[in-house]
């Protein structure tokens, strides 16, 4: 593993770098390892102006407001405008609420920065921003008395009334604005006035949101229809993916090709396929550095993920990443040099569909086993499993699928996970089957039991190692396996065949030969072994229910009890 330079060394680097060297320092950092190696440098504000809007956005996110407010009047307007563009839309309507709280930051700033922002920012955003907070008015004779009811204020110049239509606390903020405004620079001031009255209403609007889509697409953010392609699938027997025309359009802004090193190093990911070859310096890494970050920035806006919503962001790029990696895997195995060749000439999008379908395999084989594992047939909540098995469907009907563990939710991150996954899946397949054709388990059979069937909660501590235990109780009695309830006698009887081996209660070795002979008898030679690890760890949890002093196991309660 790479060690990280000392502190000492970093900053002295910063301080004796160049703009454009120094903003590269900061990749991979923390925000607040990242502000204080910025001040570092003689000209941080140089720094600043090199790095991607996207790094510096999700750099202010992490900090305070204090120090996000000196990020901000080092900014550049255009990285400014970026800020509000990630930041204060849903979908094509502009979120009010959250360009407020930008335009107030804007306020807080020196007046330089404050007016330099202003007259940067897009005009159609500025008039959508203002119209819906105030109208504007105008007067004919600025001699004439004018009567001001409410809150208005009335321009210098005596042509124009702002009439406030928000509350009496926005409209101060806003007042404050238009103040300071007017007395920068007159001219914007009345130019804007002047767009307010003459265009304002909803056109205005659909054309500042078509002005952002243009903005975020040249820096590799795409519009939401064109982003879903991401989660487009493929047929993998006959696809194969396309060669590159030509180099991502951002490749050739170096702003860009630093923005894709940093916000793909900025996470912590697994050692994958696709992170080891873009460890290694090639011709062209830059390039599919930037595709790859284009990808990243598709699989946020398909999924509707605000930008500030930081955690979700880091999900969403490590998802790209481990699906693109899994598809590299597919096609090569592991090696590194026909991954790097297949990421400089094909079509990265193309891998990335390769790697989910992959992965959505598994969702289609979850899929095709709920009607038989799920007390409704439909519902993941009412799963009829527990343990692993359970945590497995769990994870698998999400609505991007992970892999549960422990309750934790885990991405997908080599190929290794996929052909485990699908042999999980073939094992509870035949366990079901075992449950279903030998023993008569099936979720019709619970619905037949005493219980209300369309009453969920009721059977929520239900599984089939529940009911599995009970049939296991009357084969160690000998008696026909079946549903009907056992007496307190018999579970006194069931006690006493369990004997204690290093603590740890267990049957004894004639009953788990007999149990592994049956299974042996009822499962595909294939399956034997998966299937009896299950139900080995089935019995092991009875076994160690029966073990408890008051005899009240969950299988119990939960069949023996409710059951009767």
């Amino acid at each position: 593993m790479t060690k990280k330079p000392a502190v000492h060394d970093l900053n002295a680097r910063m301080a004796a770098s160049r703009p454009e060297e120094g903003a590269r320092l900061l990749a991979g950092l923390n925000a607040t390892d990242a502000f204080n190696l910025l001040l570092e440098h003689p000209q941080p504000g140089r720094v600043v102006i090199h790095l991607p809007a996207e790094s510096l956005y999700l750099m202010m996110m992490e900090l305070g407001p204090e120090d996000a407010l000196i990020l901000l009047e080092l900014a550049s307007p255009e990285q400014v405008q970026s800020f509000i563009d990630l930041d204060c839309w849903d979908r094509d309507r502009l979120n009010v609420h959250k360009a407020r709280t930008w335009f107030l930051l804007v306020n807080e700033l020196e007046d330089d920065a404050f007016v330099r922002n202003f007259r940067r920012m897009d005009l159609s955003l500025l008039v959508a921003f203002f119209y819906r907070h105030l109208r504007v008015l105008k007067l004919d004779n600025p001699d004439d008395e004018i009567v001001q009811d409410g809150l208005t204020l009335l321009t210098p110049d005596g042509r124009h009334l702002i009439q406030f239509t928000c509350n009496r606390e926005i409209s101060r903020l806003i007042n404050a604005l238009l103040l300071r405004l007017s007395r920068l620079d007159l001219d914007l001031f009345l130019e804007l006035l002047e767009a307010i009255y003459w265009e304002a209403g909803p056109e205005v609007e659909e054309s500042a949101y078509q002005e952002r889509v243009g903005r975020l697409e040249s820096r590799g953010f795409p519009e939401y229809h064109a982003a879903i392609e991401i989660l487009a699938t493929v047929d993998l027997e006959r696809f194969r993916p396309a060669e590159k025309i030509a180099p991502p359009a951002t490749a050739e802004n170096p702003e860009a090709v630093f923005a894709s090193s940093q916000y793909l190093i900025r996470y912590e990911h697994p050692e994958t396929l696709l992170r080891r070859v873009l460890a290694r310096p090639f011709d062209g890494r830059e390039e599919v550095s930037v595709e790859i970050m284009g990808l990243a920035n598709m699989a946020v806006i398909a999924d509707r993920t605000p930008f500030f919503e930081l955690e979700k962001v880091r999900r969403l790029v490590s998802r790209t990443d481990g699906y693109i990696s899994i598809s590299l895997e597919y096609l090569t195995g592991d090696n590194l040099e026909q991954a790097r060749d297949l990421l400089l000439h094909r079509r990265i999008i193309d891998l990335h569909k390769i790697g989910r379908t992959l992965v959505l395999q598994t969702v289609k084989q979850a899929r095709q086993l709920l009607p038989r594992v799920a007390l409704d047939r439909r519902n993941a909540a009412a799963l009829l499993l527990d343990g692993p098995e359970g945590e497995l469907l769990a994870g698998l009907l999400q609505p991007e699928p992970v892999r549960f563990a422990d309750n934790e939710a885990l991405l997908w991150t080599e190929r290794r996970q996929v052909d485990e996954t699908l042999a999980r899946l073939a094992r509870l397949e035949r366990l079901v089957d075992l449950l279903a054709t030998r023993l008569g388990i099936t979720p019709e059979t619970v619905k037949t039991l005493d219980l209300d069937g369309t009453n969920l909660p009721m059977a929520a501590d239900l599984s089939f190692r529940v009911l599995f235990n009970t049939f296991r109780c009357h084969d160690l009695l000998g008696r026909t396996p079946s549903l009907t309830p056992l007496t307190p006698p018999d579970l006194a009887a069931l006690a006493r065949l369990v004997v204690n081996r290093r603590v740890r209660p267990a049957f004894s070795a004639k009953a788990q030969r007999q149990f592994a002979a049956w299974v042996a008898a009822q499962v595909e030679p294939e399956a034997v072994a998966g299937v009896q690890e299950i139900l080995d760890r089935y019995t092991a949890a009875l076994a160690e229910e029966l073990a408890r002093a008051d005899l009240a196991p969950p299988f119990r309660h939960e069949v023996l009890i409710r059951l009767r």
